[in-house]
């Protein structure tokens, strides 16, 4: 009893200090509440005597209304940014679908995602919109289609008339740069189009449509100069030489002036195919001086007698000044026709003015801009002339004054080489001219030291320690020789001495001293039981040695790296020892690991990594691992341990690849 009575005293006391925190909450709150309302009711105080500017028109603000913060300004200020964001991605739109070339496209429905209803259906596509096409399907409507399931076999031609803004400024800026349209009046409508401003109109037709190599076409200066002396153009010998072209030939006559408009084309069976003439005059009744202009330039273009064909033009001109404009749209239509485009609608003349008026005005702004810009980056490099100019005149100064006092004659320096006193090979042309001839050397002996290797059979005899030297080195005419084998008591005397120009060397020895302690990780015995056949077998022939053949040197000159004489050398030497030391069983050498040059070297040479050993090289007071590599010959293999050990670690990978490749199955689609 005496426990309960505890319990329940201490539950009276944790539910008193519960109350009683719980009052000293409240009482925080109501405190804070307080004074918030107090600062409140004193904010609204001072808002009440604070000046407050009216909104009379014309009435300056007061610098202290001004600067008040204001929620409603801020708002306004956001909604006109959302609102200008929306308009600009708007207009983005547009013009993305105005320049799609999927507008006026014509194509099949054969996808599988489409509708089956749909399946076979010839549509038009109306617009483009990220990776849906809205189609006019016949009896349906327009649909959205997904771009994948329509097949379009005339995509890339376009139908439209006009440019999109973006698109009239690239062109116009690319007409620039071909020299175009540099010095051309602005056309005005009821003028007669001159030489120059038909250019350009063909200019604004080649850069909506890209015909590219099929439509050729002659300037007016050219058909007049065929007209009066008889010369043929580039473009007309193009013409007769290709199999599917089409040439436009627009003719300016004189009394009265008058455009008309010659159009010859091939459909591609044959270059002997004879083409097909048409004749556009957009008047009633035909200039006899037009008809005349216009068969001579057809005889010079074939250079025969051809017969003017009747003109073919459905529409005339109502005007005397508009055969140009008139013109200028049937090259046009020539040019979709033959392109396989979607044709164009009739345009008025004043829309054909207004038209090629647009293109001018848009590279006569594109050059004014091209010119400012060049201006003023002459303005800026024509402010920093003179400091620079300082500056390399000081330095002139000091190089000119060393050079004269070494007694120097030739002036060599640039700020490559900090204006050294000898130069180096962007302003020295005697140094650059001995730096070429090193490498042109260079690349003649390597090409030489390639061949001997090729020609020249080795032999790599096994004398006294039945160590061989095979070494690649330069003679003193630049070419290269192949020395046999050196014995190791001739191999001091004599390295000092034909060291120079030496290209390359590999040693190999086959004595057991050199392989007794790694045979047993190569072969899987020691060398007395692996040996001792070996060594009856070669006493016999005369030619006694062990059964593995160790690499004990291979380098190359530092200058011969990177060429593949490393490899080569190797090739050859496994070759010598697999053809004339029938009793070795492998090659085999020592590697440090942090060299991965040469350990990518032996692996692409067939050699396996056989054995890791830790400590093996001691090299500027450092101990360093290092990997053995062994490449079997004459049927050898490697022993039972190294192949279980690759089994293993073989199948562990493929366990791991297969457990996760189901449990993280790859996501398709």
């Amino acid at each position: 009893m005496h426990a309960v009575s505890q319990v329940a005293s201490q539950k009276r006391k944790d539910k008193a200090r519960g109350r009683k925190k719980g009052k000293k909450a409240k009482k925080e709150l109501v405190e804070k509440w307080r004074q918030k309302a107090g600062s409140k009711a004193q904010r609204q105080a001072l808002e009440q005597v604070r000046p407050v500017s009216s909104k009379t028109a014309g009435k300056k603000l007061k610098p202290s209304a001004k600067l008040k913060y204001s929620h409603l300004q801020k708002r306004k200020k956001k909604q006109s940014k959302k609102t200008a964001a929306i308009k600009t991605a708007e207009a983005a739109e547009k013009a993305e679908e105005e320049e799609s070339e999927w507008n006026g496209a014509i194509g099949r429905v054969v996808g599988e995602t489409a509708k089956a209803a749909w399946q076979g259906l010839v549509v038009t596509v109306e617009k483009a919109k990220g990776s849906q096409l809205l189609c006019q399907i016949p009896s349906k409507g327009s649909q959205w289609i997904c771009k994948a399931d329509l097949e379009c076999p005339l995509l890339p031609k376009t139908a439209r008339q006009t440019m999109a803004p973006q698109q009239l400024k690239d062109a116009a800026r690319q007409s620039l740069q071909a020299d175009w349209m540099q010095q051309v009046d602005l056309y005005q409508f009821g003028q007669l189009v001159t030489d120059d401003q038909l250019l350009a109109g063909w200019r604004e037709i080649s850069s909506r449509l890209k015909p590219g190599s099929a439509v050729r076409w002659v300037t007016p200066a050219q058909s007049k100069l065929a007209a009066e002396t008889g010369a043929v153009c580039k473009a007309m010998e193009d013409f007769l030489a290709d199999s599917k072209t089409l040439l436009l030939v627009p003719i300016h006559s004189s009394a009265p002036q008058h455009w008309t408009l010659l159009s010859l084309s091939k459909a591609g069976s044959s270059k002997e195919e004879q083409p097909e003439v048409q004749y556009f005059d957009t008047l009633k009744m035909q200039p006899e001086t037009a008809k005349a202009a216009a068969s001579t330039v057809l005889q010079v273009c074939f250079q025969t007698e051809t017969e003017l064909p009747v003109p073919c033009n459905r529409f005339h001109q109502s005007d005397g000044f508009s055969c140009g404009l008139w013109c200028l749209q049937y090259m046009e239509r020539q040019a979709r026709e033959f392109l396989g485009c979607s044709q164009s609608t009739w345009q008025t003349v004043g829309e054909l003015s207004q038209k090629l008026q647009s293109w001018q005005e848009a590279v006569l702004k594109q050059k004014s801009l091209d010119k400012a810009a060049k201006a003023l980056e002459a303005k800026k490099a024509a402010e920093k002339q003179p400091a620079e100019e300082a500056g390399k005149t000081k330095k002139k100064g000091k190089v000119a004054q060393t050079k004269l006092q070494l007694g120097w004659d030739e002036q060599f320096g640039c700020s490559k080489c900090k204006y050294s006193k000898t130069g180096c090979l962007a302003c020295n042309p005697a140094k650059m001219l001995r730096w070429a001839e090193k490498q042109a050397q260079q690349t003649q002996l390597l090409q030489a030291a390639l061949a001997a290797l090729q020609d020249i059979q080795t032999e790599m005899h096994l004398l006294g320690k039945k160590v061989c030297c095979m070494e690649l080195r330069q003679a003193a005419r630049s070419s290269f020789q192949l020395v046999d084998a050196l014995l190791p008591r001739q191999l001091d005397s004599q390295r000092s001495k034909e060291t120079e120009g030496q290209a390359g060397m590999i040693t190999i020895s086959t004595y057991c001293e050199h392989h007794k302690e790694a045979i047993s990780h190569v072969l899987g015995a020691d060398c007395e039981q692996s040996c001792r056949q070996s060594r009856a077998d070669g006493a016999e022939e005369g030619r006694a040695s062990g059964s593995l053949a160790y690499i004990l040197t291979l380098g190359i000159a530092e200058n011969f790296r990177r060429r593949g004489l490393a490899k080569e050398l190797i090739q050859r030497s496994v070759a010598h020892v697999e053809k004339n030391l029938p009793m070795v069983q492998a090659v085999f050498l020592h590697v440090v690991t942090y060299n991965t040059a040469a350990i990518q070297l032996y692996e692409s040479s067939q050699f396996l990594r056989i054995e890791y050993f830790p400590h093996f090289y001691f090299l500027h007071g450092k101990h360093y691992d290092s990997y053995l590599y062994a490449q079997y010959l004459h049927g050898a293999r490697p022993p039972w341990k190294w192949r279980m050990r690759s089994f293993a670690s073989a199948w562990s990978r493929w366990v791991f690849s297969y457990w996760t490749a189901w449990r993280w199955p790859s996501c398709e689609g």
